[in-house]
């Protein structure tokens, strides 16, 4: 991490920690967890010009721009427009009740302030390689890091669409078709792919810097499937009986055939 990231992505999230106060919705935060991606990665570009390195950039650094620029960009255009029609996600309403008129304080602290520093860690797959660029070619590595990049992308992309679609259908209920009949959080799995994906492009750098940047998916996929993800959303269903259906057939995270060919 660079002073210039830090700086930068401290005013992101100080901009929508006061957004959320104003509009009284918190949910903007997931806005800013994509855009801030995308202001790491070109923040430590411009440490790079100011500290007048020998290799601003080079193949490797278009690639990890533009691949996080696509994801991140999509990812905060999908879920502000999600947010804007939705109002605020109702895990967020649950910490509001349990705040009361502490929430503007608390939420500082146990949402953008947490998620800026989450963010900072899963962002190691960007900020490292792109800090540490060394002019050398994309290798086998760097091209099955890509490959998976992009199966994970279309994969969150693709379940991102037909859950909006299945919506604005105005169909009730679960969805069950598409990559949901496969598992029960296919964006989820998706995001955590795509990350583990963007690691391999620091292959040719050095073994160091890749084993160091796959702190960032471990952490990501940690919270998708064991804390702030896949549990307080399914949270939501606990009385659902057709949910709790759906449950016992369908796979939590990677997808799988269901236990039930009928499903």
């Amino acid at each position: 991490m660079t002073i210039s990231s830090f700086i930068a992505v401290f005013i992101l999230f100080h901009v929508y920690y006061y957004i959320s106060i104003k509009k009284q919705d918190m949910s903007v935060i997931d806005t800013a967890w994509g855009l801030g991606f995308i202001v790491i990665a070109f923040a430590t570009i411009f440490h790079r010009i100011i500290q007048g390195y020998e290799h601003i950039i080079d193949m490797r650094g278009i690639v990890i721009l533009l691949l996080v620029f696509v994801w991140g960009s999509r990812l905060a255009l999908y879920l502000h427009k999600r947010n804007k029609k939705a109002g605020e996600d109702f895990r967020y309403q649950t910490f509001r009740k349990e705040w009361g008129e502490k929430t503007n304080i608390i939420s500082y602290f146990k949402v953008f302030m947490l998620q800026m520093v989450l963010l900072f860690i899963v962002a190691l797959p960007v900020s490292l390689p792109l800090l540490t660029l060394n002019n050398s070619p994309l290798g086998l590595m760097s091209w099955l890091g890509i490959g998976i990049w992009c199966i994970g992308f279309s994969i969150e992309y693709m379940a991102d669409q037909q859950l909006k679609n299945f919506k604005a259908k105005g169909q009730k209920g679960i969805i069950k078709t598409g990559l949901w009949r496969y598992s029960r959080h296919p964006n989820y799995f998706g995001e955590a792919l795509l990350w583990w994906g963007m690691c391999f492009l620091s292959w040719e750098i050095g073994q160091h810097i890749f084993i160091a940047t796959l702190i960032g998916p471990a952490l990501l996929t940690l919270f998708l499937i064991k804390i702030s993800g896949v549990p307080m959303l399914e949270e939501k269903y606990k009385d659902n009986p057709e949910y709790q259906e759906y449950k016992k057939r369908t796979s939590a995270f990677i997808p799988l055939p269901p236990k039930n060919s009928q499903l």
